[in-house]
């Protein structure tokens, strides 16, 4: 649980593909560090679907000395097509397929309650997006005569809406104590070969005052499942 707690952290089978997740967190907080104000405060890159996504993936594996190609021409099953990203990193590679949701689950709890219904309902909505995501992967073919690691992945952008914070904070609980629980319960799913978590600081997961509409964004979570 301690580990939950922090604002990232990286885990994987492959220690190749750990030292890429752990690179994709540095360069998304150089981004944070370094991008002009006016963008950042425009919106967490987490929040723009999974091109953003993908694409600090690829930059991350660059920095760690390996290369990338996003959006890669490949023979699939059924004919030619794109894999969203090849990464190869000291003599791996890697076919990326990924998919990218908005987490619900804060929001579906009416009361500000960790409902049960509500989390089977998450759980399920992430097994089947990354399922997709495995399944495209899995159509990827290859002509090299090493055999990549195929990886179906999920980028889950965590959001809380201005509704969810006040029913939670109504029932005495707060996002610093509500999302270390999301995030355990999430991890519970099986079969998971690699996952990445990253967060603002607590001071910045909040809904805009300007805009009482617009609702607070707390981090993105990546999870991975071999496809071969």
């Amino acid at each position: 649980m301690e580990r939950i707690k922090r604002s990232h952290f990286a885990w994987a089978e492959s220690h190749e593909f750990k030292a890429i997740l752990e690179s994709w967190i540095k360069v998304q907080r150089k981004y944070d560090k370094e991008a002009p104000k006016t963008i950042v405060a425009d919106g967490q890159r987490w929040q723009y679907r999974e091109r953003p996504c993908i694409g600090f993936l690829s930059a991350a594996a660059w920095k760690v000395g390996g290369v990338a190609l996003e959006e890669a021409h490949t023979r699939k099953r059924h004919g030619n097509g794109r894999r969203d990203l090849f990464i190869r990193y000291k003599d791996h590679e890697f076919f990326i397929e990924a998919k990218h949701m908005y987490s619900c689950s804060p929001n579906a709890c009416k009361h500000g309650t960790d409902e049960p219904a509500s989390w089977r309902k998450e759980k399920s909505y992430l097994e089947r997006e990354l399922k997709k995501a495995v399944k495209d992967a899995k159509e990827c073919l290859h002509d090299g005569s090493k055999r990549p690691t195929k990886l179906g992945v999920l980028f889950v952008a965590l959001f809380y809406s201005p509704e969810a914070i006040e029913n939670m904070e109504r029932n005495g609980v707060h996002i610093p104590e509500h999302f270390p629980t999301w995030l355990k319960r999430i991890l519970e799913i099986k079969h998971l070969d690699a996952y990445a978590w990253q967060r603002p600081p607590y001071s910045k997961i909040k809904p805009d005052k300007k805009d009482p509409n617009r609702w607070a964004s707390a981090g993105v979570l990546l999870l991975a499942r071999r496809a071969n």
